[in-house]
């Protein structure tokens, strides 16, 4: 049996978030190596897939039906498997529920606040971080192209090099930003990560102890100090890493006739070579092998 990377499916799970975390995780990461498996609520709550899991990834969609589905029992055994070794990746609402504490659209008609089970981050998830044009579930219509700064200078990848070519068209994403890289990444509802008081302190430090270390991956830029759009949680032998910004999303996959897009996607379509890059970025981080760039398969596409 190979390592596998389980996919959340059931409640709460957004089919248009599992289609692309599907896709991307099967067009890069190396299908040699490993299976790419969809697990439902009730399996997890087994225990079984511990065995053979390299990595956990639970996408977007609301973090209350993954606690409704899983209960404290599923959600016990996903924070054991990561402490005891495991990998988490949680994207958007996937992200809020793997931090301590979420704040939703506070005070708003879709207001979600309140503490989470598995405080992968130790802090606070507040959302959605753009808030105009408003959010609304199952609609484009808080689609964001987000710039955001990723922090990959000097790093060195056990699997295909991060290598991000500079851009020096200055219409568009990808350039130079204090040994970063700013990349355009799709964006609907997702949220930034800070303390707990809502105060920008560094969190990498703030947050940073003998039981987990932080470290901030990437920032969004164009938001009020920069806040964390992406953080990586190093907790006893697991590594748990939490995004806001979809960075697997893959823009051929995107409705080109959704009017809520027709500012997006061209943004998009500018950088990805460069999103691809990230992408193999995070899962390096993870410790998850990704296919050479010259031999990716394309036949699930």
């Amino acid at each position: 049996m190979k390592p596998a990377i389980y996919v959340y499916r059931g409640l709460g799970a957004s089919e248009q978030g599992l289609s692309m975390l599907l896709n991307a995780l099967k067009r890069w990461c190396c299908m040699s190596t490993y299976d790419v498996i969809q697990i439902s609520p009730q399996e997890i709550i087994t225990g079984e897939w511990c065995k053979n899991a390299s990595l956990l990834a639970i996408g977007g969609g609301y973090d209350r039906g993954f606690i409704k589905a899983l209960g404290p029992t599923g959600m016990h055994i996903i924070k054991q498997y990561v402490q005891s070794g495991g990998r988490y990746l949680g994207i958007c609402a996937g992200g809020y529920f793997g931090s301590q504490e979420i704040q939703f659209d506070k005070d708003g008609p879709l207001q979600v606040c309140g503490e989470r089970d598995l405080g992968f981050y130790q802090g606070l998830c507040v959302g959605p971080a753009y808030g105009t044009p408003p959010y609304k579930y199952n609609s484009e219509q808080g689609a964001q192209a987000a710039c955001i700064k990723w922090n990959t200078l000097g790093h060195k990848s056990n699997s295909t090099p991060i290598n991000i070519s500079p851009n020096h068209n200055a219409e568009k994403e990808s350039t130079s930003v204090n040994g970063g890289k700013t990349v355009f990444n799709y964006f609907n509802g997702g949220g930034f990560f800070t303390c707990n008081d809502g105060c920008h302190r560094d969190i990498d430090s703030y947050y940073s102890n003998k039981d987990c270390s932080i470290t901030t991956l990437a920032t969004y830029m164009d938001l009020p100090e920069t806040p964390a759009a992406i953080v990586k949680c190093s907790l006893n032998k697991g590594i748990c890493i939490l995004t806001g910004i979809h960075f697997e999303y893959l823009v051929e996959k995107l409705n080109l006739e959704d009017s809520d897009l027709k500012n997006v996607i061209p943004k998009l379509q500018s950088s990805v070579r460069e999103r691809e890059e990230c992408f193999r970025f995070i899962m390096d981080q993870l410790g998850i092998t990704c296919k050479s760039c010259k031999t990716h398969e394309t036949s699930h596409l």
